[in-house]
């Protein structure tokens, strides 16, 4: 159990990369269709691109961690440990709050919009993640807009991909 308790981000890490391999080769097995356009991105370009950066990100962690676990055993020393990440207590109200948000993201997606809701998601989620010595309201606010902002722009606009519009219609 020890082992569990100390080793859980790498035991998450190692688990959510098989995923990203399973899912990287579904993404490969995707017949490409280029649509109407005369675009370089096909229908799985998107796939395969989330696949290969979940992979990568899932390799920096293990990476990260397994640093962590060198440098620690080369600091060993009498002195008493400070409390460790995975020591911390875990928050179940944030993870609660984010999964029920999520889920009326995904509800009202098609009726809002794009834009309108994922601003509101992402400046919800800043301010559930944030230290609350961190939270910045208005900090919060620009990055949700602009943030959606932008990734609405570079679908609609560079992958020529249609996303909710909602009431902005």
């Amino acid at each position: 159990m020890e082992f569990l308790k100390k080793h859980k981000t790498l035991l998450a890490a190692a688990g959510l990369f098989v995923l990203a391999v399973a899912y990287l080769i579904g993404a490969n097995n995707i017949k490409i269709y280029k649509g109407m356009g005369a675009s370089s991105v096909g229908s799985a370009f998107y796939p395969r691109m989330l696949g290969w950066l979940l992979v990568g990100l899932t390799l920096v962690q293990i990476i990260g961690h397994v640093r962590k676990l060198t440098v620690q055993k080369k600091q060993m020393c009498t002195t008493q440990p400070e409390t460790t990440e995975s020591e911390k207590e875990t928050n179940y109200l944030a993870i609660g709050a984010v999964i029920a948000i999520t889920a009326v993201y995904v509800a009202l997606l098609e009726i809002i919009g794009f834009l309108i809701m994922s601003a509101l998601y992402l400046f919800a989620l800043i301010l559930i993640m944030a230290p609350k010595k961190m939270r910045r309201i208005w900090m919060a606010a620009i990055i949700a807009v602009v943030t959606s902002i932008a990734v609405y722009f570079i679908f609609v606009k560079g992958f020529t991909l249609v996303l909710p519009r909602g009431i902005l219609g």
